[in-house]
């Protein structure tokens, strides 16, 4: 998970080197209401999961490590149609 979210704060830094201030606010902004969805999600997939037993916890941090991952792709698409 640490390897994605450095890939986050990479392409949040390039997103900010090919946007204007507004808009780079803008996509803060979206990073912020990500950061509460993936909170939900990790709570609620938490919640299920740790009922199931010692055995699905891999699960559960492949379901959260996945969230992350797909919002790093996500960034670094953005940044790539943008520059």
């Amino acid at each position: 998970m640490d390897a994605w979210y450095k890939e986050i704060d990479k392409y949040l830094e390039k997103l900010k080197t090919v946007t204007t201030e507004e808009d780079f606010a803008d996509i803060l902004k979206s990073q912020e209401n990500w950061k509460k969805f993936k909170d939900s999600e990790v709570e609620a997939v938490s919640i299920i999961m740790d009922k199931q037993g010692t055995m699905f916890q891999n699960s559960k941090v492949g379901m959260q490590s996945g969230l992350i991952k797909q919002r790093a792709l996500f960034l670094k698409e953005f940044y790539e149609i943008l520059s």
